[in-house]
């Protein structure tokens, strides 16, 4: 049986965990997600850098591609929340998320629905990655609006 890196990093960090280390060491190990002002923001919307500045009041819109790099470092991640601000119907109606570590090769992890005012992607399988990539697969009625994305 073989397993992936990110699977390695997982299944240590958990013995390291079990067996009565540092919790701190234990986020660490397992990659926690990088800051918000260390992001850096593309995509085909309207400022993009937008969806990630802290500030529900403004937003990124338009377009149906949003691709966020982590950082050299990356980050594992489960749940991705997307506030679309002000403009509550600023959804799409079907999503994907998919993940890269080099930015070119990507695997699609989430295929879903959007929701009004707030859109949820969980992961039923943690995801350790540098690159995240949130596409529309099918628009909404209005413009698809970003105004934080939050990675937990």
């Amino acid at each position: 049986m073989r397993l992936s890196k990110a699977s390695l990093w997982v299944l240590a960090g958990l013995l390291a965990l079990a067996c009565g280390c540092n919790p701190n060491y234990g986020r660490q190990l397992l990659g926690s997600i990088p800051e918000k002002n260390t992001w850096v923001i593309s995509g085909n919307m309207q400022d993009p850098q937008k969806a990630a500045d802290g500030e529900e009041a403004t937003a990124a819109s338009g377009g149906n591609v949003l691709i966020i790099d982590l950082g050299k470092k990356g980050g594992l991640l489960n749940y991705i929340v997307l506030s679309h601000g002000s403009r509550e119907r600023g959804f799409c109606r079907k999503m994907c998320v998919l993940t890269s570590f080099d930015g070119q090769n990507w695997s699609q992890c989430y295929k879903g629905i959007g929701t009004r005012k707030v859109s949820h992607a969980m992961l039923f399988t943690p995801i350790f990655t540098r690159y995240l990539r949130i596409q529309v697969i099918e628009a909404g009625d209005e413009p698809w609006t970003i105004a934080e994305v939050y990675l937990q």
